[in-house]
């Protein structure tokens, strides 16, 4: 089995912005060359989204997650599946319908989505069925939406995109036909004449400084009351194995509706409560920044170095803080996005600047006492239900033996639908003392785009003790 050690490309993408049009043109050709090599064999994917869409250390483009696939075509004869699988968001109006769908047609409409998320950081809609005000406004006018983001879409791609995503799947573009669209036949200087990354370095480079985390702005959506959930909902088959989801969607039932950022899940998120474990690198080992600091932390120090300080609280070790520095998630907290020169000059591949560890995280001074607290108290805000009555108990151990504190996180997206994971805490220095932590936010469940709209939202409320940098943090 092949590493995607390049990690995933839609933790790259921006909330609410995308990245830019020649960086979308360059994956989406690449998705789109493997999606027909997947029907080459007779074979749809079925759950083209951006959770199984990652990257390899040069950058390329790489379509995992079979578990859906399924045989539609077998010696040139074409077979109907009526089986709802998929994420809502992403799937063709045709497989809600319960009438028969072709594989390749639904793939084709799910390449689109992923194009419009590229190009703008949001999907379309909750769900393709009329029960979306969204949708149905889509579908009325003939693909011709003007509510944002689609009215923020160049004109040129804009075609492309409604002819992938054509609601009859008899009308809707085939590959052949995207293929001879302007907009994906236009020349692009990050492809090679095969397809392929021509400058790695560049690419990471320019996706890493596309991501911002802006402690200037309040976002709004964390003040949002929690709206009441629709009772109809849309089941997603997941009994076939794979990553999908069981997604129980419920979508707003008025256009006019203010939907939170995050919800919870009506089942089975009475409370959450923290999770302890010792600390072991062989946990979560793409997620393991401290690892690679503490490579670098020398002995101790015989003369005591110059103090970090942030809200009252310092932090000696000079080394330890230079290698936070040229960390590459440190760029989106900056005012200016921009990755440290040592990195850039010791880089000599993609994953060297965009490694597979996930850029929704940070570091933190601040301890556990103080820290978690103001976590707890954002993620409350952010919409994420959350129990602090576990962890009191617990600081004063934690704080002598180095453990890692995870918080779950079990909620429903802007879209509605599922959204899980866990935020660690985690020493960073080893020995006595609070010193230095690491927050990583890792994504079991749910859309990467979506789970960095909350990591973003939470970061801003816990901007107080997010290090940026010396003098910054």
């Amino acid at each position: 089995m092949e590493f995607a050690d390049g990690g995933d490309l839609f933790d790259k993408i921006e909330a609410d912005v995308g990245v830019q049009g020649d960086i979308a043109h360059f994956y989406f050709h690449q998705l789109l060359a493997g999606t027909e090599f997947i029907h080459s064999k007779g074979v749809a994917h079925r759950d083209i989204k951006p959770e199984n869409i990652l990257l390899d250390s040069n950058g390329n483009l790489k379509i995992a997650d079979f578990g859906f696939a399924s045989l539609y075509k077998h010696k040139g004869k074409v077979k109907t599946s009526t089986q709802l699988v998929g994420s809502p968001p992403y799937v063709a109006p045709e497989v809600s319908q319960g009438v028969g769908y072709v594989g390749d047609q639904v793939d084709i409409w799910s390449c689109g989505v992923v194009l419009f998320v590229l190009l703008t950081g949001n999907t379309p809609w909750d769900e393709p069925t009329d029960r979306s005000a969204e949708f149905y406004e889509y579908k009325s006018t003939g693909g011709k939406a003007t509510y944002e983001p689609w009215n923020l879409i160049s004109d040129d791609v804009l075609s492309l995109i409604r002819g992938m995503m054509t609601v009859n799947p008899s009308k809707r573009y085939t590959a052949d036909d995207i293929k001879k669209h302007p907009w994906y036949t236009a020349p692009n200087p990050l492809m090679t004449s095969n397809g392929t990354c021509r400058d790695g370095l560049a690419l990471a480079t320019r996706l890493v400084e596309g991501l911002h985390v802006d402690f200037t702005q309040n976002d709004p959506r964390t003040l949002v009351a929690s709206t009441p959930e629709d009772p109809d909902v849309m089941d997603y088959d997941d009994n076939q194995g794979g990553s999908g989801d069981t997604t129980h969607h419920r979508v707003s039932s008025a256009s006019t509706e203010v939907i939170p950022s995050t919800q919870a899940l009506s089942d089975d998120m009475g409370s959450l409560s923290l999770d302890w474990a010792d600390e072991n690198p062989e946990l979560n080992c793409s997620q393991q920044p401290s690892q690679y600091l503490r490579s670098k932390a020398p002995a101790p120090p015989q003369q005591p170095a110059q103090d970090f300080v942030s809200a009252g609280y310092s932090y000696n070790d000079d080394q330890i803080l230079a290698s936070i520095s040229e960390d590459p998630v440190q760029s989106q907290f900056a005012a200016q996005p921009a990755v440290s020169m040592t990195l850039t000059q010791a880089a000599r591949r993609f994953n060297d600047i965009c490694p597979a560890g996930r850029m929704t995280r940070f570091y933190t001074i601040w301890p556990y006492s103080r820290f978690l607290p103001l976590l707890l108290s954002a993620l409350r805000k952010a919409g994420v239900p959350v129990d602090g009555r576990s962890y009191d108990s617990k600081v004063s151990e934690l704080r002598m033996q180095g453990q890692t504190a995870y918080v779950k996180v079990k909620t429903r997206d802007g879209r509605k639908c599922v959204l899980a994971g866990s935020v660690g805490i985690e020493r960073v220095t080893s020995g006595g003392g609070e010193g230095l932590f690491v927050v990583n936010w890792d994504k079991a469940k749910g859309d990467p785009v979506e789970w960095r709209r909350l990591f973003k939202r939470v970061s801003v409320l816990c901007q107080e003790a997010v290090f940026r940098g010396r003098g910054l943090g």
